[in-house]
């Protein structure tokens, strides 16, 4: 009872107190805002890469001019012909002094001895200018060459013997068509037949089928249709080539069918000093094959040219087709010529 009685009192007392003062209104109270958790920055977003300029648009590919006429064939190539075997199919006329004094001529000389030191005694007064011209027919498997040069029987018997001796062979010889002839013996990567015509001229081949040809005066030579096409070379280079192939040997090399329609016939020259030329002639057996390999080639140099090395290289180039002849010419100068020389590596014998 007395605790519900101040119960009571207590209640009556705070009532009177509310309604007879007035409490003071205190400001307002602004909400705490809920905390929240920092969003982490987003990376600043990262600028497109550059896109790489396109490649610089190539000229067209010139367009070459019909190629030059016939002219006279050298006096030591018809004298080749009349010797090297109808088994040939390609012929490569190579001028010794003017390629050795190239730097190709030099990359070849190292890759065949690595330096002129490493010749045995016998060889080293042999010079390029001593080779002269050589002449080397390829076909039927058989490879036979003729030099103009000065390569007495008696020097350069003594210099392959000195050569084979220090592989662990040596040289033998015995008579064929009448002449003696010297070949390798107990060396396995040396096959090397050299024999000397009533003459005087120095006759390589690969095999004793293919100097008994050249040797043999019964043994048919280099037929009429080959002798006209190497005619049509011009031999005053230091190199020079022609030869034919079958449509039957093309698709054996995996030229698709439809490319060409026939045989295919091709002859040119190359030149080396400071700078590079080649001039090339393809002869089809229509003037349609003609035009159709034209295109053929444009097309697939095409991307080839838009390369930055290659589009240097290939600036001097020039295709044309010409009734049955597709003509083919390159000029590098003489930085070009000597950059690619660079690339080439040999690794001497």
């Amino acid at each position: 009872m007395f605790r519900g009685s101040l119960f009571i009192a207590t209640l009556t007392l705070v009532s009177a107190c509310r309604s007879s003062t007035p409490a003071p209104r205190s400001a307002p109270t602004a909400p705490t805002p809920e905390a929240k958790a920092e969003a982490p920055e987003a990376p600043a977003p990262s600028a497109p890469p550059t896109p790489e300029p396109p490649p610089p648009q190539q000229p067209p590919i010139a367009t070459a001019p019909p190629p030059a006429a016939a002219g006279t064939p050298a006096a030591h190539v018809a004298a080749a012909l009349r010797v090297l075997p109808a088994s040939a199919d390609v012929l490569v006329g190579l001028s010794i002094p003017r390629l050795g004094a190239s730097v190709l001529g030099e990359k070849f000389t190292a890759m065949l001895f690595a330096a002129r030191d490493n010749l045995p005694a016998a060889c080293q007064t042999l010079a390029a200018t001593d080779y002269g011209d050589v002449t080397v027919a390829f076909g039927g498997g058989a490879i036979v060459g003729v030099s103009t040069g000065k390569l007495t029987e008696k020097r350069m018997a003594t210099c392959l013997q000195a050569i084979l001796k220090a592989k662990g062979g040596d040289i033998a010889s015995k008579k064929i068509a009448g002449r003696k002839v010297y070949y390798a013996v107990g060396s396995a990567e040396d096959n090397g037949w050299v024999a000397w015509t009533k003459q005087g001229v120095p006759l390589l081949a690969n095999s004793e089928a293919g100097i008994t040809a050249a040797l043999d005066p019964r043994s048919p030579k280099v037929d009429a249709d080959l002798v006209a096409l190497a005619n049509r070379a011009d031999h005053s280079h230091a190199a020079w080539f022609a030869g034919r192939v079958s449509a039957s040997k093309l698709a054996e090399l995996g030229v698709p069918p439809g490319v060409v329609s026939g045989d295919v016939r091709f002859y040119g020259w190359l030149d080396h000093a400071a700078d590079l030329q080649l001039d090339a002639v393809v002869t089809l057996a229509t003037p349609a094959d003609a035009t159709k390999l034209e295109a053929q080639l444009r097309q697939l140099l095409e991307p080839v040219r838009q390369l930055p090395d290659a589009a240097t290289m290939l600036r001097g180039l020039g295709i044309g087709a010409h009734g049955n002849d597709v003509h083919v010419v390159l000029a590098l100068d003489a930085a070009t010529t000597a950059a690619l020389l660079a690339q080439l590596k040999f690794t001497p014998s």
